[in-house]
């Protein structure tokens, strides 16, 4: 009988071992995902200012070249003044 005691008691302590365990696990998996989250709204919110970037560089780009051909033809502010 004792040693039936003996086995119940440590398949308890094993069960609750066990339970221990995947608790944490359970709790590190949500603050992965908490984590895996904010990094995801972080990266969109970087290409948001990527893409804003790239659109005021486009106009500036354009705006410079329209000005490099103006000035090529001689149609630049100098020669407006003369």
């Amino acid at each position: 009988m004792d040693a039936i005691k003996k086995k119940m008691q440590a398949m308890k302590l094993e069960k609750d071992n066990a339970l221990d365990r995947a608790l944490l696990c359970e709790q590190q998996a949500r603050d992965a995902n908490l984590r895996a989250e904010k990094a995801e709204e972080e990266a969109r919110q970087l290409q948001k200012k990527i893409q804003a970037k790239l659109k005021n560089r486009s106009g500036s780009d354009s705006g410079i070249a329209h000005a490099s051909q103006r000035q090529a033809r001689g149609e630049g502010e100098g020669s407006a003044k003369r």
